[in-house]
């Protein structure tokens, strides 16, 4: 998870592991510069935006920046047998993903 708490995020880097099937991020914090009279205060978390393999699209409300956000990981593996006549047939599924929530700020001036 990441909170960068009264800060914004303001660089996410991700790399792809096929080893483990799974994401290395990076994440930068910092403040919103160039403007003084910017103030950042409590916002809002959006709860679980996805499920398991499902895909998602996430924007913080208006006038919010995303500040933070977790993530739960799931191994789901199975493996049927199933029988033919006079033969034998196997499956093996491996599962792995990941559902997000995020934390948004609110940005006022």
């Amino acid at each position: 998870s990441v909170d960068c708490g009264m800060n914004v995020i303001t660089a996410i880097e991700s790399h792809h592991r096929n080893d483990n099937e799974d994401r290395k991020w990076r994440v930068r914090c910092g403040t919103l510069s160039g403007n003084s009279n910017v103030v950042v205060t409590p916002g809002s978390t959006s709860g679980w935006v996805n499920d398991h393999e499902q895909h998602f699209d996430f924007t913080c409300p208006t006038n919010q920046v995303l500040a933070g956000f977790k993530s739960e990981h799931k191994n789901r593996n199975w493996f049927k047998v199933k029988s033919g006549w006079r033969r034998w047939r196997e499956w093996f599924k491996k599962v792995e993903d990941r559902k997000f929530e995020y934390v948004c700020v609110n940005v006022v001036n």
